[in-house]
């Protein structure tokens, strides 16, 4: 019981709401946030018999700490101090951030760390560290409150850059609504001086690539696919998405074809990108990369809420989208 007041009592000492905070908004305050960390999200624990109370308290705090919900399997051994434990932890912690159960349901593919004290559950189940395949999708969200033309300039490079080929391009730009016009406008200045810039390259190699690979959007694909071609040319296309049922929303874009869509405010931004392409069913996959374009507090905002494994402020790194190379999870 000392020891499990003990781990408590150091996670209390070491924990600061003023650090917290601060580290919150350093996006907001245009500052790198390279060292965040989020939370699995849910915790599956099964505790040894030995030391019942230390080996439920600790990871329980830990996790908690973490900011992660916890699920525990009572042990059949020692059914009746489970049962007192439990009650105990209920009566002074939320019980829609803890809960007993008998039996521990089979864990997801994602979002669920398990942590196996007794050994007997398969290690096939353990966490791991992994880097994300090259079908996950990329996004952008432009707010009102950006500087458009910079915004566009970003994205279009990104879009079209060695003939759309890095899997960093954005598959889809959310744009504000107010703001669709004057980035429609901006996109096709950018993409007029990118055709200028590569007046007299040699581009035939990524031509061809994209024709070998299947990649590119006809005219007549995003035509039946709902998109409305805003422009067409040699090294880049421009086209507005209106309906979110349409499987250009759905999929991952290759090529130098800009997609955009609008949406009503940042959380419509948010949930969108969440259900598309991140942690909302069915799909449940999280974004390679999401680039977020506003004022500050803006993107502290969106860079919070949406899933990604990477998130980018106000820029595309050419780094990315002018090689074809992954992030790895961290």
């Amino acid at each position: 019981v000392l020891a499990s007041i003990s781990v408590v009592k150091e996670l209390y000492d070491n924990f600061s709401v003023e650090e917290a905070l601060s580290q919150e908004y350093r996006v907001a305050r245009g500052q790198d946030w390279c060292d965040r960390n989020d939370a699995v999200g849910t915790i599956y624990l099964r505790p040894q018999s030995h030391n019942l109370v230390y080996s439920i308290v600790s990871p329980l705090a830990n996790a908690i700490a973490a900011g992660n919900c916890v699920v525990i399997e009572s042990t059949k051994p020692h059914q009746a101090l489970s049962s007192k434990i439990a009650e105990i932890i209920l009566q002074h912690l939320d019980r829609d951030t803890i809960a007993f159960v008998e039996d521990l349901p089979e864990p997801p593919s994602k979002g669920v760390l398990l942590i196996d004290q007794t050994g007997e559950i398969p290690k096939i189940h353990a966490s791991s560290i992994h880097t994300p395949g090259s079908s996950a999708r990329v996004v952008a969200l432009v707010d009102r409150s950006s500087d458009i033309v910079s915004a566009a300039s970003s994205i279009v490079q990104a879009r079209t850059v060695f003939g759309g080929n890095s899997v960093y391009a954005p598959d889809i730009v959310l744009v504000n609504e107010f703001a669709m016009k004057e980035f429609v406008q901006a996109a096709k200045i950018a993409l007029s001086e990118s055709i200028e810039e590569t007046k007299g390259q040699d581009i035939t190699a990524s031509q061809a690539t994209c024709e070998i690979a299947g990649i590119g959007l006809t005219e007549k694909e995003l035509r039946g696919s709902g998109a409305d071609v805003v422009v067409r040319g040699d090294l880049g296309t421009i086209a507005i998405v209106e309906d979110r049922g349409s499987s250009l929303l759905q999929r991952k874009i290759y090529g130098a074809c800009l997609i955009l869509h609008p949406v009503r405010s940042l959380d419509d931004g948010i949930d969108l990108a969440n259900l598309q392409y991140g942690t909302v069913a069915p799909r449940n996959k999280t974004l390679l990369a999401c680039y977020h374009f506003g004022a500050p507090e803006a993107a502290k905002y969106t860079t919070q809420f949406i899933d990604s494994y990477a998130s980018f402020v106000n820029h595309a790194p050419i780094e990315l989208t002018g090689e074809v190379q992954y992030l790895p999870r961290n």
